[in-house]
C-alpha cells in the first residue's frame, strides 16, 4: 500500500515538473508582447510530463489553456495543503 507520504511527494513532484517544463520551453529576455491567439483560454495546449519514478517514461498530455490555469492552482493547493497539515517525526 502506498504511504501518504509517498503519495504526497509524487503529488509535489508531478506540480513541479508541470510548471518546470514549459517554463523551460519558454523564450526569456525581451520577447514580444503576446498577441490576441494567445490569450485565448480556449487553445489547446499540450506537455510532455515525466513520469514519476522514472527519467525516461513521458507522457503527452492536452488540455485548453483555461484547464491548465485551474490544473496548477489545483496542485498549488494541495501541495499548501500538505504543507500545513505535515506533521513533526516522532523524537522530536
Amino acid at each position: 500500500m502506498i504511504s501518504a507520504k509517498t503519495l504526497l511527494v509524487g503529488i509535489a513532484s508531478g506540480a513541479l515538473l508541470s510548471v518546470a517544463v514549459p517554463a523551460l520551453a519558454s523564450p526569456t529576455g525581451n520577447a514580444p508582447a503576446p498577441e490576441a491567439k494567445d490569450q485565448d483560454p480556449n487553445r489547446i495546449i499540450c506537455e510532455k510530463i515525466q513520469e514519476t519514478g522514472s527519467r525516461l517514461n513521458t507522457r503527452k498530455t492536452c488540455m485548453t489553456a483555461a484547464q491548465w490555469v485551474e490544473q496548477r492552482r489545483r496542485d498549488r493547493e494541495a501541495i499548501e495543503e500538505a504543507q500545513r497539515n505535515r506533521t513533526e517525526p516522532s523524537g522530536r
